[in-house]
């Protein structure tokens, strides 16, 4: 059997073969995965909590916070109602603009950017490098 060489460029080339076709199935199922999810609704399971008073933390903060409370009762009572004006409100109605949602494409530039930068690096290195050499020759 003859010695292989490692130093050919045909084994990283496959193993980023393997490894993109790998990086594009799994994106594919995740995007299917996600249309699915919205098709149902879209909507989050609800998280499962503890009550506060399953732990011991959670008792000892169970009885400040009914402490509290009996303490601002009868303080609220004897105080007026606070009223705003209605220019007050208006600002704290008005919701942040929500920054745009990056691409897809830009998202997932930390996965192939590095590829694609390896990928012109090894290129200018085996034909345009050369190419230029033997021009200046």
């Amino acid at each position: 059997m003859p010695p292989v060489d490692l130093t050919s460029t045909w084994i990283p080339l496959s193993l980023l073969a393997v490894l993109c076709t790998y990086m594009f199935v799994l994106f594919q199922r995740e995007r299917r995965m996600a249309h699915a999810f919205e098709a149902e609704g879209g909507e989050a399971a609800p998280a499962a909590t503890i009550p506060a008073s399953a732990t011991m933390a959670g008792e000892a903060a169970a009885a400040a916070v009914e402490a509290e409370d009996k303490a601002e009762a009868p303080a609220a009572e004897a105080a007026p109602a606070h009223v705003e004006p209605a220019h007050a409100a208006a600002p704290a109605a008005e919701a942040p603009a929500k920054s745009k949602k990056r691409r897809l494409l830009w998202r997932t530039a930390f996965i192939w950017l590095p590829f694609l930068v390896g990928f012109g690096w090894q290129a200018y290195l085996d034909f345009f490098k050369a190419m230029l050499e033997k021009a200046a020759n």
